[in-house]
């Protein structure tokens, strides 16, 4: 999902030469900036515009142009520019987002607090020392293993409540055995000393804390918020844009910015049975579920990217897919074609109809029923507490999180490339094709999930076998194993020197 149909890894790399499976950072970095700049290479210096702030858009309705008004950060002078269209593309990471209750908690602490954001100085906070992780999603996991590679002594993960989905509740063993995992239970307090933090269960069907403490850590040096981020377009929406942006009623509006209305389910509607039905039954909507907390089919940006009141304000987020970087560039394709006439929108009516639609499909599927119906959430949560992990309800959950989401975010991508004209195709949104089902074997099982803690393995370490699971969509070509656990190579390297070349 990272390698681009224009520019493969051979084109960048050379042909024939071996690569592994997880790309480091910087190499990632290097491959997409190679990309876009070997056509033209001074493709920054010509079109883009560095040190300056977007302070006010409006929209004038004759002509239909946007007036931005921007300030240079160095000068402090301001300009303003006209433009036919307005593309938000500063992804969906905005201000890093720390509860409130938690600086509340951690005002005595005597050691350092940071958000996920900020690991600037990663190997001064966490080497040989005990820290504290917050959150147990991508950043949880992944600091996790930055940090026993710096060599930490000790990571403890509070996570609020369990889910299938946490990454860091996919690991077999830790490397080395340095992780803690905290299920449900979150901090309470810091005692005197300022750096002993006690952690209480967390009541998630009640979602509220059980003031009885579970767990206390002591000796915590370092305590990191891996608590996600505001979606920058909120931040635009309450900082940037004025009203004249969105093309509503000021009642549209003041509904828009609540959040959208509940979704209209038809009379009868049920949801399609699945391997979970068993076991969870027939649970009754509940009556709050706002179609704009869907991924697929949130009323407000027809196909994820236009919006409806105003299509000429769009955004590519990468959100349609696990394989981001391939979501993105679908995405600015189907907005390109858009915008040079190649596809027609159809009425906002006929929009807002398709999207109650895709909502209708987007509810069929259990992972993202549970993301927006609490009645749902709490059924399956239920189910899991009765079932121990080598359970056939525990084997259905999985199976229908992992890959009924997978196939299905994958089927939403397809439908997008052949509307796009997209320059290769997985499928439709009947079903996927060779690519598409190659894409979805590496999405969804392209990890080593029996890695070897106590040799100080993780994920990243695959075998020859392992290996086998990812073959790239434009080439043929597979990958190969690292020549050392991941643990003991560095971020920085050339990807071709982690292989033994």
């Amino acid at each position: 999902g990272i390698e681009f149909w224009d520019y493969t890894f051979e084109d960048h790399y050379g042909v024939g030469i071996p690569l592994p499976a997880f790309m480091p950072r910087g190499a990632v970095l290097d491959y997409m900036m190679a990309r876009v700049t070997r056509n033209n290479l001074d493709l920054f210096e010509k079109h883009g515009v560095f040190g300056t702030e977007i302070e006010k858009v409006t929209y004038n309705e004759a002509p239909a142009t946007f007036t931005l008004t921007s300030r240079s950060i160095a000068t402090g002078q301001h300009d303003t520019t006209t433009v036919d269209r307005l593309i938000w593309s500063a992804g969906t990471e905005g201000k890093p987002y720390i509860p409130g209750t938690y600086e509340k908690i951690f005002q005595n602490f005597t050691g350092r607090v940071i958000h996920s954001s900020d690991a600037s100085r990663l190997k001064q906070d966490v080497s040989g020392k005990k820290i504290l992780l917050i959150g147990g999603s991508w950043s949880a996991e992944d600091l996790a293993l930055m940090a026993i590679k710096l060599g930490v002594e000790h990571v403890f993960i509070s996570i609020r409540e369990y889910s299938i989905l946490l990454p860091v509740l996919w690991q077999a063993e830790w490397p080395h055995h340095k992780v803690t995992i905290l299920e449900e239970e979150v901090p309470a307090r810091v005692q005197e000393d300022g750096q002993t933090i006690e952690l209480v269960a967390y009541d998630a069907a009640q979602m509220s804390e059980v003031d009885k403490v579970t767990t206390v850590l002591k000796d915590i040096e370092t305590v990191i918020y891996c608590t996600g981020y505001t979606d920058s377009f909120d931040d635009a929406e309450a900082n940037i844009f004025d009203e004249s942006v969105y093309g509503m009623s000021q009642e549209q509006l003041e509904l828009y910015l609540k959040g959208g209305p509940p979704l209209d389910i038809p009379e009868g509607w049920t949801m399609p049975e699945n391997e979970l039905s068993a076991f969870v039954g027939d649970v009754p909507f509940a009556k709050d579920i706002l179609q704009s907390q869907f991924t697929f089919s949130d009323p407000y940006f027809y196909r994820g990217g236009v919006f409806t009141t105003n299509p000429n304000l769009m955004r590519v987020d990468g959100s349609l897919s696990s394989s981001h970087l391939l979501s993105m560039d679908v995405q600015a394709r189907y907005l390109l074609k858009i915008m040079v006439g190649d596809i027609s929108l159809p009425s906002l009516t006929e929009m807002k109809r398709q999207s109650r639609e895709d909502a209708l499909l987007e509810l069929s599927i259990p992972a993202f029923r549970s993301f927006v119906d609490r009645n749902y959430k709490a059924a399956l949560r239920e189910v899991m507490e009765e079932n121990d992990e080598e359970s056939a309800a525990m084997d259905a959950s999985y199976n229908v999180f992992a890959h009924a989401t997978e196939l299905f975010e994958l089927s939403r991508m397809a439908l997008m490339m052949n509307e796009a004209d997209y320059f290769f195709g997985i499928g439709s949104s009947d079903g996927l094709n060779e690519y598409g089902e190659l894409l979805f074997n590496m999405s969804s099982v392209g990890r080593n999930f029996d890695a070897n803690g106590t040799l100080g393995h993780s994920f990243r370490d695959l075998t020859p076998g392992h290996c086998r699971r990812f073959r790239s969509l434009h080439t043929g070509a597979y990958p190969v194993p690292f020549n050392a656990p991941w643990m003991q190579l560095s971020d920085l390297e050339d990807p071709r020197t982690l292989v033994g070349l």
